[in-house]
């Protein structure tokens, strides 16, 4: 989680940069992906799945994530300039996520 740790500290000194915004997304994103893939191990080799795992990937990261995300749209269209980087991991994140839920 130190990725994440120094992607607040670089928001909080330029809170209006998109590009920071759309790391720490990232940063969760990838937290996320490695959360489910512990699952869908646990999965197949039978153990046993807490379903507070569950639950913090749906609701904390997920919401997390795209709350970030979400930041970064804005602050680009205030500056006039959308980019993708405030949709397409986005939609790659919802899409895993659907992805993942079907499995479990």
């Amino acid at each position: 989680m130190k990725a994440l740790d120094y992607a607040d500290r670089a928001i909080r000194l330029s809170p209006n940069d998109p590009l920071l915004h759309h790391m720490k997304g990232m940063c969760l994103y990838y937290t996320m992906v490695e959360r489910m893939d512990i699952v869908k191990r646990n999965l197949t080799s039978n153990a046993r799945t807490d379903p507070m795992d569950l639950d913090y990937i749906t609701n904390t990261l997920l919401s997390h994530a795209e709350e970030e995300f979400q930041k970064t749209r804005e602050i680009q269209q205030k500056a006039h300039h959308n980019d993708e980087y405030g949709y397409i991991p986005n939609i790659k994140l919802l899409l895993r996520t659907f992805d993942f839920l079907v499995l479990v």
